[in-house]
């Protein structure tokens, strides 16, 4: 009984590491979303959108 409860316990950690781990993942930018930001600050929007788009259709192909 103790032993199940254990290991209970130590899933449970292991979960909540997991779930604290993808949060800061998910709200950290990437490189992706860093180059386009620093491209559009050299070249402006529009020289900066064919850019954006190959970053954007690279990203889901």
């Amino acid at each position: 009984m103790a032993g199940s409860v254990l290991g209970a316990a130590q899933a449970w950690q292991q979960v909540l590491a997991l779930v604290v781990a993808a949060t800061v993942v998910m709200g950290s930018p990437g490189p992706a979303t860093i180059s386009v930001t620093a491209v559009g600050a050299a070249f402006g929007l529009r020289p900066s959108l064919g850019y954006t788009s190959g970053v954007v259709f690279g990203t889901i192909a």
